[in-house]
């Protein structure tokens, strides 16, 4: 994780450089223009200019990459911790874990939303229920505070999502 880190703040420091060389080099092409050029610039400017420009994109790749790492080493430490937290615990069947919950007073569209965390294993990402196409985001989060109103849920943030996850 401290490598994605590293890298993120190298990207970032990266990414203010060339963007500070290729403003500087805009201002130099704009403001003494040659007459009838929009930008007079000489070869080695023109190269410095593209190459400030590819190094901003390039930054910015990966800076989104090493977030992506990031986030990737959170998830994995946290699937980690819960593993050895599983192994700590009695060995208890799942079934007998949860008590049978009675959803038929629930209505329809929260116990759909329910079943889908409890097929999930009881956790899921509230982006991944969004994404299942079945509820509309602010319909998935509307839902959800509705299951958590009756706790029967519980949400913990995790980056910019929430974990889901069915109270015992």
């Amino acid at each position: 994780m401290r490598h994605a880190s590293v890298a993120g703040w190298t990207s970032i420091l990266s990414a203010s450089v060339s963007a500070v060389v290729l403003a500087l080099m805009l201002y130099r092409g704009v403001a003494e223009p040659e007459p009838g050029r929009l930008i007079s610039l000489d070869a080695l400017g023109w190269a410095i200019l593209i190459c400030s420009f590819a190094g901003l994109a390039v930054s910015i790749a990966l800076l989104s990459y090493s977030r992506f790492l990031w986030y990737s080493a959170q998830y994995a430490s946290e699937k980690e911790l819960r593993a050895q937290t599983a192994e700590q615990a009695p060995a208890v069947a799942p079934e007998e874990a949860r008590e049978p919950r009675d959803l038929g007073a629930l209505p329809e569209d929260e116990r759909r939303l329910y079943e889908m965390i409890e097929s999930a294993g009881g956790e899921i990402l509230q982006m991944k229920l969004v994404s299942s196409g079945e509820f509309s985001k602010s319909k998935v989060t509307r839902l959800l505070d509705k299951l958590e109103g009756r706790e029967l849920i519980k949400r913990e943030r995790y980056g910019m999502t929430n974990m889901v996850r069915l109270t015992k």
